[in-house]
């Protein structure tokens, strides 16, 4: 047996379900506030940790170092460097500020004599033979087959007082990593391992074969 209703029944049925007016201007009221937040307070951004630690570059010998005292500044945005990755519905960021601060004074303390670490250029006047100020200015992090990191640092080298820049250089690394079934967190592992160990030997060379560094040292011994 069929049902007939009515065009005057469904519309009761319709008006039936309909949320009342006062719900209506709620959500009105309420929709706009709650987008305001999302952008406002970053909503949908995750922070990321990925385990490692940047390999030890080894220790050099004293008679091998720089003869220069170094202060390095390691001020808060590198210590909270984070790689920001656009995901569906939101962002992620990866923080690699520990490894960056890891990777500053390891290399810092294979090239000169002595190192102090100070937090501002400001606290690091007067403090040593030269100053040396690293700054994350790049990176990209590539989460799919092949994962892919990049990160570049940029060091500055001013004199004692901090006023006059020495030098200046950017090193860059750059990584690729495949995936298999199963196993993305240990090559995510693998990929800033092996981009940081790239980016500590680059360092290094670097410094050791810059015509600027080499003048600096002939004027201290």
């Amino acid at each position: 047996m069929k049902t007939k209703y009515s065009v005057k029944t469904m519309n009761a049925q319709f008006e039936s379900n309909r949320p009342p007016p006062a719900a209506l201007r709620l959500t009105g009221v309420l929709l706009p506030v709650v987008l305001l937040l999302c952008l406002t307070a970053g909503c949908g951004t995750e922070r990321r940790q990925v385990k490692f630690q940047p390999s030890a570059v080894g220790t050099i010998s004293a008679e091998k170092k720089l003869p220069l005292s170094a202060a390095l500044v390691l001020d808060k945005d590198f210590k909270t460097y984070g790689i920001l990755v656009k995901l569906v519905g939101g962002s992620a960021s990866y923080q690699i500020g520990d490894q960056l601060s890891t990777y500053a004074q390891d290399v810092s303390r294979n090239l000169f004599k002595q190192v102090t670490v100070v937090d501002t250029p400001a606290g690091a006047a007067g403090q040593a033979d030269v100053v040396l100020i690293p700054r994350a200015v790049r990176s990209e992090y590539y989460n799919a087959n092949p994962l892919r990191v990049l990160i570049v640092v940029e060091w500055t080298v001013n004199d004692r007082a901090g006023q006059q820049m020495l030098w200046l250089t950017s090193i860059e690394t750059e990584t690729t990593e495949g995936l298999t079934l199963f196993s993305h967190s240990k090559h995510e592992r693998i990929a800033f391992q092996r981009a940081f160990d790239d980016l500590s030997q680059k360092t290094l060379k670097a410094f050791n074969e810059s015509p600027e560094i080499i003048r600096l040292t002939g004027n201290r011994q």
